[in-house]
């Protein structure tokens, strides 16, 4: 996490996209408080459709509004005041968007844990240099010994792969 607080590309980011780390993924609390605390716009998923891989990005201005949601998730509440952005655009309030995964690697391929939340998500920004879209994982799962990660024509690649050991910048896209 302090290797993210200390990239540019926090430094220069109004609005950020992140996910609250469960079930074994980097514990990311402390950069959903950073970013509060530093008077950025934060916007957490919440699943709106588990089994067809549809979510929403939900503005969050306090943590203890999270609510448990399944497979453990914890997710902001939706209220009719506050419209959920169902994309990211590229010229959107987010500048900055954590996604987490299972695996990266160095190309910034990704594999995710269901059926394509964050690609969906991403789908209008795949191409684009904005938002910076940074994976974040533990070390070991960024370019696994077990082999190349497999790429599918929907998958959004990542400019950067944050881990303990750093931040990685992808050779593509």
């Amino acid at each position: 996490m302090e290797a993210i607080l200390e990239h540019p590309t926090w430094a220069g980011a109004r609005g950020i996209a992140a996910f609250v780390g469960v079930r074994g993924e980097p514990h990311t609390r402390p950069l959903l408080e950073a970013a509060l605390q530093q008077g950025r716009r934060l916007w957490l998923p919440r699943v709106v459709e588990a089994t067809e891989g549809i979510s929403v990005l939900v503005e969050v201005a306090d943590l203890d509004e999270l609510e448990p949601a399944a497979f453990g998730l914890l997710e902001p509440p939706v209220r009719a005041d506050q419209p959920a952005l169902t994309r990211v655009h590229a010229d959107g309030p987010i500048d900055l968007v954590l996604v987490p995964g299972l695996a990266f690697d160095s190309i910034g391929t990704r594999i995710g844990f269901g059926p394509g939340h964050y690609d969906r998500l991403l789908e209008h920004v795949a191409t684009t240099a904005r938002p910076v879209r940074m994976g974040v994982c533990f070390a070991d799962f960024l370019d696994p010994a077990e082999g190349p990660i497999p790429a599918e024509p929907h998958d959004v690649p990542m400019h950067l792969v944050a881990t303990e050991a750093g931040i990685a910048t992808c050779t593509s896209p």
